[in-house]
């Protein structure tokens, strides 16, 4: 086993954390919708910042710190290596996903 195995382990981990991220700025986003069409009764209202939501605060630094992961992993393995690899982890588990 080479460095290019830990390279390839690390870049999957890395892009794992960005797309959990990734949902959760999204899920973030949406909580700030939903709080401000409730408490206004269907109408809408200004929006509060949307800093003040923890879901999007552990988005953004899940975020952050798979995209740090993929960099470190371009120093273990060539970017082709990693790509290849992370493409066919992220296949098989769609295609477990969609089986579920």
């Amino acid at each position: 086993m080479g460095e290019w195995v830990i390279g390839a382990f690390i870049n999957i981990f890395g892009s794992v954390a960005i797309n959990f991220g990734t949902n959760l700025l999204k899920l973030g986003h949406n909580e700030r919708e939903r709080l401000a069409l409730q408490d206004n009764g269907g109408g809408k209202m200004p929006l509060k910042p949307i800093i003040h939501f923890q879901t999007w605060r552990v988005g953004i630094l899940v975020f952050l710190l798979g995209n740090c992961l993929n960099f470190i992993s371009f120093g273990y393995a060539a970017r082709s290596q990693c790509a290849s690899e992370v493409n066919s982890v992220m296949a098989r588990l769609d295609r477990h996903v969609k089986d579920a």
